[in-house]
């Protein structure tokens, strides 16, 4: 919606929270986003690093720790940052640019005209209807733009499943260091830890609420809510 803004459209964002949410599910920007946010002048206003972003000398790809060290042209850029702060930031950004964002008002309905497209619109205080010249179907993998509009999604999907949850670690699984530590298995450290049947994710960006995850190839997933009793199954199965 920023960049629309720089060119000159004047675009409106619905999404259907109430608001900017205050789950950490992803913490930061990687690839040549970071070069672009630079290139705009967010990157030190988002870091407060007076200095350019820099690539990264490493990487995990699948729970595969990858060393880049060496390449001429290294393309692989990474910012830290949690999901809330950066979703604060660039609202902020949206408002400064004139971007009309709408929370709590979740897309219901498009209707495709010759020369526009018409959309209903549901809001707590009643339906609407809203005309425009153009959709931009930014609403996830799951897309109920794409859907209803008809617009194939061809391609291969992976079995992968991924499972994510902020939990509480009882002291029985603490190493020393206060990480997170399994008997029969060993520590598990920060980030994405690969093994034979899959992976686990671990990491505390903010004290006393620790991100724990699995990633399983080729295990059965639903579309319903996960529960602490299918983390704990799937932890079972990866680690063994």
């Amino acid at each position: 919606a920023c960049e629309l803004a720089l060119a000159g459209v004047r675009p409106i964002v619905l999404d259907a929270l109430p608001g900017a949410s205050a789950e950490p599910k992803a913490n930061g920007l990687v690839g040549q986003v970071v070069r672009t946010l630079d290139m705009r002048g967010l990157y030190r206003a988002f870091t407060g690093d007076d200095e350019p972003p820099r690539p990264s000398p490493g990487w995990a790809f699948a729970g595969l720790p990858m060393n880049f060290l060496g390449l001429q042209d290294n393309p692989m850029y990474a910012m830290r940052i949690p999901q809330p702060e950066l979703v604060r930031l660039l609202e902020q950004r949206a408002r400064e640019l004139d971007v009309d964002l709408r929370w709590g008002h979740e897309l219901t309905g498009v209707c495709d005209r010759s020369d526009h497209v018409e959309l209903q619109i549901t809001t707590a205080n009643g339906p609407y209807d809203l005309s425009a010249d153009y959709l931009v179907g930014a609403d996830g993998g799951r897309s109920f733009v794409r859907k209803t509009v008809g617009i194939d999604f061809p391609g291969h999907t992976s079995p992968t499943v991924a499972r994510l949850a902020h939990v509480h670690l009882p002291d029985c699984v603490r190493g020393a260091d206060g990480g997170f530590d399994v008997p029969g298995v060993g520590p598990i450290p920060f980030g994405h830890n690969r093994f034979d049947r899959g992976m686990v994710i671990f990491a505390e960006f903010e004290a006393g609420r620790t991100m724990l995850g699995t990633m399983e190839f080729e295990t059965p997933g639903d579309d319903g809510p996960m529960s602490l009793a299918d983390l704990r199954a799937s932890l079972r199965r990866v680690l063994g």
